[in-house]
């Protein structure tokens, strides 16, 4: 493309009075400066292209052959589970709980928790009228960033953690909240889910000394 543009711009210059030189020169010579533009474009997509390449396949020579390797070989979320220490929690420092704090623990086939990575939602339920259930809050937590800091690891403490404050338009909290968690294992595109029902102290419960 860029050779016939030139010799066609040889040829104008050649003819000289054949046709509108200057003007057809001009458009000619920015047709060619485009062009050269277009193929430095394509030379630098191409040249990223191979390096993309070659990372590639240097990164598959260095990865282990999985091609026997099951899933369920590997170490992947078999359940969840809710500790029992899980319970009502006074975030705001008044008389009374105003949220639950969640312990979650990822756990194996075998039985062992496992700081496994995934997406978690966490609903809290007022299951007095069984007829009517009343959520009084929700959250979800899909942040790897946020995921990752609510780990705590250590001897007894292998759990994620999260405090959830009921929702504003709550209401009435009841003396006992059904907790519902949802758990995404990324790893294997699992999905897990567990319940269990907590203790909330109410402004009104005396203390317990």
């Amino acid at each position: 493309m860029i050779r016939a543009a030139l010799m066609v711009l040889a040829l104008a210059a050649f003819c000289g009075g054949c046709f509108d030189a200057p003007g057809t020169i001009i458009q000619l010579q920015q047709e060619i400066d485009q062009h050269k533009l277009d193929l430095a474009a394509c030379e630098q997509a191409k040249f990223e292209c191979e390096t993309r390449c070659s990372e590639l396949e240097a990164r598959i020579k260095n990865q282990p052959r999985l091609a026997d390797v099951k899933l369920d070989d590997l170490f992947v979320v078999d359940k969840i589970k809710i500790p029992t220490r899980s319970g009502g929690i006074d975030l705001d420092g008044k008389p009374g709980d105003d949220g639950v704090v969640v312990y979650v623990q990822p756990v194996d086939a075998s039985g062992d928790v496992i700081k496994a990575a995934g997406a978690i939602t966490i609903q809290l339920t007022d299951l007095t009228d069984i007829g009517s259930p009343r959520t009084i809050a929700t959250k979800e937590y899909t942040d790897p960033v946020v995921i990752k800091k609510s780990w705590y690891g250590g001897f007894m403490t292998n759990h994620y953690s999260f405090k959830i404050p009921f929702s504003e338009s709550a209401g009435r909290i009841p003396s006992e909240v059904h907790v519902r968690v949802v758990f995404l294992d990324w790893l294997s595109g699992r999905e897990l889910t567990t319940s269990t029902t907590v203790t909330v102290k109410s402004a009104a419960t005396p203390s317990q000394e």
